[in-house]
């Protein structure tokens, strides 16, 4: 009854999770097969891997933080652009937040928020966005320039399998973060980023890797 009427769109390990909020501690082999008697099971995405150099972490947290925004149907009926940063070495979510597009105000805003949480960072990598100074800009923007100032050097990904840390985090979210906000009842951006400040910290609690 659970999984039919509330948690129908939960992958199994994390159905199992909330299932233990109810007081039902049931084996993940035992709740798959149960899920697919019911045909209630959220299919993983599966792709055809390809062999890929994988760039190796940086040693020391800040030397090298990951930043991206993914737009999509987060929550209620629109789409808004989640925009975040990982430490590189750590894969810790540094700080996250909404907006309504990746635009320049925008990732000014959450720049300066991050520094404000964690400091002055050496360099930021970011995809060739034109908002960060990619081709679009002819290598100029004014993010780049703001940053610039303060000492940090904007490095370019050459393609999005280099900027793995942060695309996976994406992943993770949307598959965890979309159900959590639907059965939360969230319909509207303040609430949204009220919810994500909570779930973010118990999103790097369960993931912790940088101890």
């Amino acid at each position: 009854h659970l999984i039919k009427t509330k948690y129908y769109d939960f992958n199994i390990l994390h159905l199992q999770e909330k299932l233990l909020s109810h007081g039902l501690d049931i084996k993940r082999e035992t709740l798959r097969k149960w899920s697919h008697e019911i045909g209630m099971v959220k299919r993983s995405k599966r792709r055809r891997a390809k062999a890929r150099y994988r760039r190796q972490r940086y040693s020391q947290r800040g030397i090298l933080i990951q930043m991206d925004g993914s737009t999509h149907q987060w929550f209620g009926n629109e789409k808004y652009c989640l925009i975040a940063a990982v430490d590189d070495a750590t894969s810790e979510v540094l700080y996250a937040e909404f907006y309504e597009s990746e635009s320049t105000f925008a990732c000014l805003d959450f720049l300066k928020k991050l520094i404000e949480r964690h400091g002055v960072f050496q360099n930021l990598y970011v995809d060739k966005a034109g908002v960060y100074g990619g081709v679009k800009r002819s290598g100029f923007s004014q993010v780049e320039r703001a940053l610039g100032e303060l000492g940090t050097h904007v490095l370019y990904a050459h393609s999005p399998e280099s900027k793995g840390r942060i695309e996976r985090l994406f992943n993770t979210l949307q598959d965890r973060l979309i159900p959590e906000m639907r059965i939360n009842k969230i319909k509207n951006l303040k609430a949204a980023n009220d919810f994500l400040k909570e779930y973010i910290v118990a999103h790097n609690g369960r993931y912790r890797d940088w101890e």
